[in-house]
């Protein structure tokens, strides 16, 4: 019996009880003598702060008032005694574990089904409790890090931090070494501005830099962001690859050539075989549906079964996830907080990168001025909890244009905080950048803007880059025709 195996390692092996005392308590015991001995273990400990030994235990049984107690205690400790001990403290770890959240999982259901049959609002919220409690058991034996050990700082400090980068030097500016391991990274729009675009978009960039990326999507189906990923990768208008499904009269009626199989295979082919392109795999999940806990279990069977190990993760979106924790009930707040401090998690324990992203509100919508935090619609939680936010912000007229502005309000990175703006290819559903920031050191500031006015030595932004067809003009012009940043700043007037 697991419980006799448990107790013998509790009194027989120092490592294994430092790690799962504090998480053990007398009612996961089912075996009423098994309880009263872990009662005695706890008292001893409670009064000498240390492990007890069996010939303790055994001493403190004269004390016991009740016969009938005490006789199931000897009983008890005679089969611990004759338990072999089990050397693999991190199996027992294991599997202690395991015995805890089965033991709070049984006694949810019993609370729970009692609670049902009764209508007893009370029992449900304390069955309610007790699953989010089973979801919290686990061991934690880090101590952290020493100050007095500085030698292994400086270690520390020595190596060079490589992050995930993107295709995009605008962005790679701001990030530094990328996106790390061990991070929430969050973008966030108004309904119908580029989100998903900007998600699948990276996606492409890093898969043909060699990464294996999974895309978890709750919203958009994964055939339509696989099919975003392709046009942009293949080079193919994402609308032409609905001309395999046309008849041939109403290919003979296109204004342009049509995609053939034939040329998507071919596309196919020419990125495969330059050895450069990553694994990529979409699962799409309902919303509401998928929470931390589903997406640990995902990664591992890929990894189980496919043998796939991912460099990123993205999702599709965080306030449409589940919490595993909070229920809805608490609150949008708490809830998708909960959600975001769930993610990150798992993103620290799997020492991954996670992008996902956000809603705004819909009072934001057209507008390109007063976008910061507070116009996130799920919950301010996100903010607090992620690592770099990243604001798409476009209007009317820079719909039109095809432009957008990207503006980071949080950077753990660099803690670098401002805006710059870059164009959409719709058909490649491709990101482009506006302005190439040449001849410029990798740790300065150039950054093209519609929402602020500034002025330094290294480049000019106005705010009437979205407002004044001048000045797009000129921005144009510029990336065409390669002009300098001083004859960009004469044609501006400044």
């Amino acid at each position: 019996m697991f419980e006799s195996i448990l107790l013998r390692s509790l009194i027989s092996d120092g490592e294994f009880f430092n790690k799962c005392f504090g998480i053990l308590k007398p009612e996961y015991f089912k075996d009423f003598g098994d309880q009263q001995v872990f009662k005695l273990i706890k008292e001893y400990y409670g009064k000498y702060h240390q492990k007890p030994q069996n010939v303790a235990l055994v001493t403190m049984v004269k004390d016991v008032p009740n016969a009938e107690t005490r006789k199931s205690i000897v009983e008890s400790l005679k089969r611990v005694s004759e338990t072999e001990l089990n050397s693999n403290t991190e199996f027992m770890c294991d599997e202690t574990v395991k015995f805890i959240k089965s033991a709070i999982f049984f006694k949810g259901l019993e609370i729970g089904s009692e609670g049902l049959m009764n209508k007893d609002d009370s029992k449900m919220k304390k069955a309610q409790a007790l699953m989010e409690e089973m979801n919290k058991v686990q061991i934690d034996s880090d101590l952290g890090i020493d100050f007095d050990d500085i030698d292994k700082q400086i270690e520390y400090y020595s190596k060079r931090e490589f992050g995930i980068r993107t295709q995009h030097k605008s962005l790679n500016k701001r990030l530094g070494s990328g996106f790390l391991p061990g991070t929430l990274n969050v973008i966030l729009a108004a309904q119908g501005v580029g989100k998903s675009l900007l998600m699948c978009d990276l996606i492409s960039g890093m898969l043909l830099e060699n990464r294996n990326v999974l895309l978890v999507s709750l919203e958009m189906s994964q055939n339509e962001m696989l099919k975003r990923i392709h046009a942009n990768v293949f080079d193919i208008d994402v609308n032409s690859f609905r001309d395999l499904a046309k008849t041939q009269g109403e290919l003979d009626k296109l204004e342009r050539p049509s995609t053939t199989k034939e040329q998507i295979l071919a596309e196919y082919d020419r990125v495969k075989v330059s050895g450069k392109c990553g694994k990529l795999f979409i699962k799409e999940y309902p919303a509401g549906s998928m929470g931390a806990c589903a997406l640990q279990d995902l990664v591992d069977k890929f990894y189980t079964e496919k043998g796939i190990k991912f460099d990123i993760i993205f999702i599709d979106y965080l306030g449409i996830m589940k919490s595993d924790l909070v229920p809805a009930s608490a609150g949008l707040y708490s809830y998708v907080k909960s959600i975001g401090e769930e993610v990150r998690a798992f993103a620290v324990r799997n020492s991954l990168p996670v992008i996902s992203c956000s809603q705004l509100n819909r009072g934001i919508i057209n507008k390109t001025e007063g976008v910061d935090n507070s116009a996130i619609s799920d919950s301010l939680g996100t903010a607090m909890t992620s690592d770099f936010l990243l604001f798409i912000i476009q209007n009317e007229q820079m719909k039109e244009n095809s432009e957008v502005v990207l503006k980071i309000t949080k950077n753990r990175y660099t803690g670098i905080t401002d805006s710059f703006a870059m164009r959409i290819d719709y058909p490649k559903m491709r990101f482009c950048e506006i302005v190439e920031n040449e001849g410029v050191d990798e740790n300065a500031l150039t950054s093209f803007s519609s929402v602020e006015q500034k002025k330094n030595s290294e480049t000019v932004i106005k705010t009437s880059i979205i407002e004044d067809s001048k000045v797009n003009q000129a921005i144009a012009k510029k990336h065409d025709n390669g002009i300098t940043t001083d004859e960009l700043t004469s044609l501006l007037g400044l």
